[in-house]
């Protein structure tokens, strides 16, 4: 190609890989070269991370769709060059996640979890009297309404809260930015499919243990007879004293999911909160075939049952408001 007026001409001719040979004649002089041209195309991600990554080519691009196409392209690159770092970074702090991060989340679910089956025993005891002819239906669908209405209060608001920025603490090990998740799914991935079930924290109480760990474990007891009709319904510190050797609780942190009373080494009654959570860890605590010698069959049926375990995701905010509750 030649370009030429009064003063000079310039040629080019390609000569491959991008390369343009270059004359330029000037006068009485001229200058011999080559030269390529490059493009680049940035792309910056806002959402769901931040990360950029700029490409350069010597190919000319034909329009704003093939553009877009390439931009889309690149967006996927990121997105799996990510996730390739993101993996690695959790295998290679798998014991990080197994001793810090994991407990104080799966503190956080077994708090919920408690709230969400307290809520689900006033229900079923209104169940219980609307059956029993004791309240109105009127009444019934009313606190069902209110229930499913019903803000958390302060105790629970304030204690949730407190998980989540112990929860945020634990994850700042993993030097991670802000908005990273950490979810079932990669738990499932690093830990494999039990690892709930492993990491659940397996204690054995004596008679030495305090009053008010034993009234959890007694409301508890009697909650999970009166669920599923069984004896006794009604407990208090002294019986629980004198009728019970040990008692194993399974949970997490200071949350007691479910526990196992034993007297002169046999398990005689159990519990577990209204809750998949609680029902999983009964199950892990004492097993299939221990349970089908404790229970009659319909509650061994129902603590049996096949049940989707839903968590949180773990995320990493400096925002305690955007960090809730975020459900797969």
């Amino acid at each position: 190609m030649i370009y030429a007026n009064n003063r000079k001409s310039i040629t080019t001719k390609r000569i491959g890989e991008g390369w343009r040979k270059l004359k330029v004649e000037r006068g009485g002089t001229h200058l011999e070269g080559a030269f390529k041209t490059k493009q680049q195309i940035t792309v910056e991600l806002t959402f769901p991370f931040i990360e950029t990554i700029s490409i350069e080519t010597t190919e000319p691009f034909a329009d704003s769709d093939d553009l877009a196409s390439f931009a889309e392209e690149l967006a996927l690159v990121v997105e799996h060059r990510r996730k390739v770092r993101r993996k690695q970074k959790l295998v290679e702090n798998k014991e990080l996640l197994r001793t810090k991060i994991i407990p104080q989340w799966f503190e956080r679910e077994a708090f919920i979890a408690r709230n969400n089956a307290e809520k689900e025993d006033i229900r079923k005891q209104a169940r219980r009297e609307l059956n029993a002819g004791k309240v109105e239906l009127k009444e019934y669908n009313d606190l069902v309404r209110a229930l499913k209405g019903r803000s958390d209060d302060d105790d629970f608001i304030d204690g949730l809260a407190d998980y989540n920025r112990r929860l945020i603490i634990a994850l700042g090990a993993l030097d991670v930015e802000k908005g990273f998740r950490l979810s079932q799914h990669d738990l499932r991935d690093i830990l494999g499919r039990n690892a709930w079930e492993q990491s659940l924290q397996i204690h054995e109480l004596d008679k030495d243990v305090k009053d008010s760990t034993l009234q959890i474990i007694a409301r508890g007891v009697e909650n999970f007879n009166r669920l599923y009709n069984l004896d006794p319904q009604a407990m208090c510190l002294e019986q629980m004293r004198m009728d019970y050797d040990s008692i194993t609780i399974a949970g997490f942190g200071d949350i007691i999911l479910a526990a196992a009373l034993k007297k002169g080494g046999e398990v005689v009654a159990v519990m577990a909160i209204d809750d998949v959570q609680g029902r999983r860890a009964l199950r892990h605590l004492l097993g299939a075939e221990r349970l089908a010698e404790v229970l009659p069959k319909r509650a061994y049926n129902a603590v049996m049952r096949d049940e989707r375990l839903f968590l949180g995701d773990a995320v990493a905010s400096d925002s305690i408001e955007h960090e809730m509750i975020i459900i797969e």
